[in-house]
């Protein structure tokens, strides 16, 4: 089967619409109808991600968090504020619908953050893969949909977590 992080950056493109509870249906809709492409698991994070990577960097100690880093730099200095607290009301999140645990689920969401800093997936061999939880709701699975008439555990990525 195919491996989730070798297709990672699909995954990334079909995320990152706001997704606040009670929001905008069209956004929803648009966000859905990506992931669907997919064949993915639609799901909504709420994250202050600066508070969340200045505790990983300080967990990992200054030496090894050189990916994380730049990450940081990146969410606290070149993204705009608001935007930084949108992701606290919810953001979008398209992962493959084999990725069922709850530690997948994070490690996907994990990912998506930092390939966005970084601009590409690459080279983030260096970043922790045990990870604090992140709050992550389930919105859509395509699974529910029985007219695909596509079996998703034979075309689905495998998680990679």
């Amino acid at each position: 089967g195919v491996d989730f992080l070798t297709t990672v950056g699909n995954w990334v493109l079909a995320s990152g619409v706001p997704s606040e509870r009670g929001g905008d249906p069209a956004l929803h809709a648009m966000a859905f109808n990506r992931c669907q492409d997919l064949l993915g698991r639609l799901s909504r994070v709420e994250l202050d991600v600066i508070s969340y990577l200045n505790k990983l960097v300080s967990e990992q100690g200054t030496d090894t968090a050189g990916s994380l880093n730049v990450t940081l730099d990146f969410y606290t200095t070149k993204v705009p504020l608001e935007q930084v607290e949108l992701l606290s009301s919810g953001m979008s999140l398209c992962i493959p619908s084999s990725c069922r645990t709850e530690r997948e689920v994070t490690f996907v969401a994990f990912l998506y953050f930092n390939c966005v800093a970084h601009s590409s997936c690459e080279g983030l061999d260096d970043l922790p893969v045990a990870v604090p939880r992140l709050n992550t709701t389930f919105l859509a699975d395509f699974r529910e949909y029985p007219d695909s008439g596509t079996p998703l555990d034979e075309v689905s990525p495998s998680c990679g977590a």
